[in-house]
């Protein structure tokens, strides 16, 4: 096995911010689900995971427990396919037990905002409650009341800060994971309370692409490996696709 079959895969950097995954609305972190009336199967990170430690740490400090009544809110801002909804992911999964409800709202415009709440709608209302009933200031408002500790994660918020903004419970309580290719966004979190997520070293791209194709690391493989990770510019999504290509053809 080797990285040859991979010579001439190449995903542009345009393709990349047209990629879409799709995640729960409502990631319920409750052990016990008795606890919280929304029921639903968790997201999950990437098998592949690598890397990302400083970006985790980051928000380790930023989100850590505090008796305060201000509301936290920070911004992971960079290109398309730079791995910023994986380190969400990771961060959630090693945050578990502190928000009993985790809500994923796609900002890409404001159709999918409200798309988003319609189906956290959908979850807290009574059985046999009209859809025609919804708006979103009910659900907002809801959460804002909620007595356990929130998050809620605006993915893909690339327009105008207004859309965002727009969106957002009112109050002071909960807390805010913005993701965007857009740096702008964060006059809603403050300069302070942002950070850029950069393309990853070639050692961890690296590793990735190992781990991705299912290839034990060697020496022998270092050099394609390297050639392959560097025509993908060191994009975590692109190195992850390619890997799965390398696995399948082999």
């Amino acid at each position: 096995m080797s990285f040859k079959n991979a010579q001439n895969f190449g995903i542009q950097r345009a393709e990349m911010n047209d990629i879409k995954i799709d995640t729960q609305n409502i990631y319920n972190q409750s052990k016990d689900e008795a606890l919280s009336p929304l029921r639903t199967t968790a997201a999950c990170t990437s098998q592949n995971f690598v890397g990302q430690e400083v970006y985790l740490e980051r928000l380790h400090q930023h989100f850590a427990r505090a008796y305060t009544t201000e509301r936290k809110m920070f911004l992971l801002y960079g290109m398309g396919g730079i791995g910023k909804i994986q380190i969400c992911l990771r961060f959630i999964d090693e945050k578990a037990g502190q928000y009993v409800n985790i809500f994923w709202i796609g900002t890409t415009s404001e159709d999918t905002v409200i798309q988003s709440l319609k189906e956290i709608y959908k979850k807290i209302s009574a059985p046999g409650t009209s859809a025609s009933s919804f708006s979103s200031a009910v659900v907002l408002n809801w959460i804002s009341n909620l007595e356990s500790e929130w998050l809620i994660i605006y993915d893909n918020g690339d327009g105008s800060p207004e859309l965002v903004e727009k969106y957002i419970p009112p109050g002071n309580l909960g807390n805010i994971l913005i993701t965007s290719r857009n740096p702008a966004l964060c006059r809603i979190s403050s300069h302070g309370n942002s950070m850029e997520v950069s393309v990853m070293s070639e050692e961890t791209a690296i590793e990735l692409l190992f781990k991705a194709s299912g290839i034990v690391k060697n020496t022998k493989d270092l050099n394609e490996a390297k050639i392959v990770v560097q025509k993908l510019h060191y994009l975590p999504l692109a190195i992850d696709m390619a890997g799965a290509y390398i696995a399948q053809v082999n």
